[in-house]
């Protein structure tokens, strides 16, 4: 089954600064389902590569299954 939506996090200044200085930080944050509005807990590891680019390793739990999903990020409009 595959679902779109939206994805929140909340990354605070400190977990920023953290990324640039090349330190792994881990924040939570939210799905939203776009055809059912059903919501869920999410946890996201991101571990820097370079200051503003970097790894994140989203997880969480469907019907008592942990899922896992692994991607890339970057900071900024470069």
């Amino acid at each position: 089954m595959s679902e779109t939506g939206t994805l929140s996090m909340i990354v605070s200044d400190e977990s920023l600064r953290k990324l640039t200085q090349g330190i792994p930080v881990s924040v939570t944050g939210q799905a939203t389902t776009k055809k059912s509005g059903k919501t869920r807990a999410v946890n996201a590891k991101l571990t820097p590569a370079v200051k503003d680019r970097g790894s994140v390793t989203f997880s969480f739990t469907e019907m008592d299954t942990k899922l896992i999903f692994k991607t890339s990020y970057q900071i900024g409009n470069n």
